[in-house]
């Protein structure tokens, strides 16, 4: 027989089968096709290599699977644990509390708009309706060409009002603006924003009448005239005198008992400040309104170049305000007040000789002060009489004009006043003598039947 042939059974001929444990039941391959379903599922793509021939991870390609290989045992690997570096909590507590504050301070500024808004809303009704206010009358005056806004800042200022924007808002509201009186009006604060327009828009200012008020008045002199003349009674003008508050620096700088104990017999603090001049005053006014204008005025006459002038006397500007006082009450002229300064400062220098200034004005201002009730005369005549007090008054003893103070600081320059230390005056005639010595000053006395001097 040839080796190449091959012998083929018969086809009917019955073929011998594997043996049992090589045949592949169907229960087998189903158990390893569950096995290999849960290997894909936990297979890790990023573990798997780049070879030639896989397709990208974009789209994956299952492997194939031979359902009759030998099973397979795949041991599942357990998940390892991930370090935690603390970064995503903290970010995570981070955000939380940046989300706790921004609630935090959006509550609180919602908070804050509303107390703001409360605020406004109770201060223009407190004001709009005068609730809170006082019964108590306030003197207003309204210059000429005053605006609501400034208008507003006097109100203010006198109390008369809470709030000066809630104020100009309702004259806005209620149109009111740009039709204010000028003048002088009484008010109280318990009227409320319309009655106070109204006052000041409706109600005639008061009238107004001039005063003079002459060079060397007493303080006790003005009140009687500014009385008469209807501005305001003495008495309201003398408490506003001895107990008014003024705003001014040189008022600050008086002294005070604290500095020096001479000071509690002084009659009147102001006494020397309330400047003469003529004035247009509204009547029954109050007594701090008259005094604050002369104060005012008072101010206005504190040059620098005067500042400047007693400054180099080394004064203060109380002890200036004295020393003119005795100038005017001596002197009657410009002229007669620089020759009486140069004889007043010739006493007080330290070789002089002179104890006391022996001035007759300073003498009479003592007995006509006698009458007040806090003093009696001899503290009067040891506080204020150069006869018996050396040095300067403990206060002024009238109130000066512009003239006495410029004197005051500008003594005469001339060559012979220069070495006079005494004066008299012929009231008749009104000629002031100066002489260098006494026995000339008793001559011309003697000569003019002078009582009165110096």
């Amino acid at each position: 027989m040839d080796e190449n042939m091959k012998i083929v059974p018969p086809a009917d001929e019955e073929v011998k089968v594997a043996p049992e444990e090589h045949v592949i039941t169907d229960e087998i391959a189903a158990k390893r096709s569950d096995q290999v379903s849960r290997f894909r599922l936990d297979l890790d793509l990023d573990d798997i290599p780049d070879a030639e021939g896989m397709q990208s991870e974009e789209a994956p390609v299952e492997a194939e699977v031979d359902v009759n290989a030998p099973p397979v045992h795949i041991e599942e690997e357990e998940d390892e644990p991930v370090e935690d570096d603390g970064e995503e909590q903290q970010d995570s507590t981070t955000r939380t509390v940046s989300g706790c504050l921004a609630k935090i301070i959006f509550a609180l500024i919602i908070f804050a708009i509303s107390c703001v808004l409360a605020t406004g809303i109770c201060t223009f009704v407190f004001g709009a309706t005068g609730w809170m206010g006082t019964s108590e009358d306030k003197e207003v005056v309204i210059p000429e060409g005053a605006n609501t806004k400034q208008i507003a800042a006097i109100l203010k200022e006198q109390d008369l009002i809470n709030d000066e924007w809630c104020f100009r808002i309702y004259s806005r509201i209620s149109k009111a603006d740009g039709k204010w009186q000028v003048g002088a009006f009484t008010l109280q604060g318990d009227m409320g924003f319309s009655t106070i327009i109204e006052t000041l828009q409706v109600t005639p200012p008061r009238e107004t009448v001039t005063v003079l008020l002459r060079e060397g008045l007493t303080i006790d002199e003005m009140a009687s005239i500014l009385d008469q003349k209807g501005v305001c009674s003495k008495q309201a003008f003398l408490d506003a005198v001895m107990y008014g508050d003024y705003d001014y620096d040189f008022v600050r700088a008086i002294p005070t008992e604290d500095e020096n104990s001479d000071i509690a017999y002084r009659v009147y603090r102001l006494e020397g400040y309330l400047f003469p001049d003529t004035y247009e005053f509204y009547v029954d006014s109050q007594g701090e309104t008259v005094v604050d204008k002369m104060l005012q005025n008072f101010q206005s006459k504190l040059t620098p170049s005067l500042l400047e002038k007693i400054d180099e006397m080394g004064w203060t500007i109380d002890e200036a305000v004295i020393f003119a006082s005795m100038v005017q009450g001596e002197g009657d002229t410009r002229e007669n007040m620089d020759k009486v300064s140069r004889v007043l400062h010739n006493r007080l220098a330290p070789k002089s000789g002179f104890k006391f200034l022996e001035l007759c004005s300073t003498r009479d201002y003592a007995n006509d002060m006698v009458d007040n009730d806090h003093f009696n005369s001899d503290v009067l005549h040891k506080a204020y009489n150069t006869y018996k007090r050396e040095g300067f008054p403990i206060g002024a003893i009238g109130n000066p004009g512009l003239d006495a103070l410029l004197a005051a600081v500008n003594p005469s320059e001339d060559e012979t006043i220069k070495k006079c230390y005494y004066f008299a005056t012929d009231y008749k005639t009104m000629i002031t003598y100066f002489s260098k010595t006494y026995k000339e000053h008793q001559a011309v006395i003697k000569k003019y039947g002078i009582t009165d001097l110096g």
